[in-house]
């Protein structure tokens, strides 16, 4: 599965791919992650989106560790995205795929995950 555009906001990446992968289930709910050390969370403050999470812990349908991949998003219209630390972002119609973002460190020679 190939990505159109990236769209970062904070320690999230959002990837247009071309549809959701059937392997998911929908979510009835408009918050994307919680932070990890504050209470802040990034969510859908405005439109039409839903958000899907992948059956499992398989993330066959794109080319990052399973750990990695929070879930996909559909935009039906024009999504705005909120978090309390980093200006809104705005979605256009399509699929996106949601990428929790990896720092290397080469210093210690390893990565983590960035943290909101």
């Amino acid at each position: 599965m190939d990505y159109k555009l990236a769209i970062r906001q904070g320690d999230i990446l959002f990837l247009k791919i071309d549809q959701i992968p059937r392997n998911c289930e929908k979510l009835n709910t408009k918050l994307i992650k919680e932070g990890e050390v504050s209470e802040h969370c990034h969510k859908i403050n405005y439109g039409n989106a839903t958000l899907y999470k992948p059956y499992g812990k398989s993330s066959d349908n794109f080319y990052l560790p399973a750990e990695q991949l929070i879930g996909y998003l559909e935009v039906t219209d024009l999504a705005v995205i909120g978090h309390e630390e980093h200006k809104p972002i705005h979605l256009l119609e399509g699929a996106y795929a949601i990428v929790q973002q990896r720092i290397f460190n080469p210093l210690e020679r390893g990565e983590n995950y960035g943290t909101d």
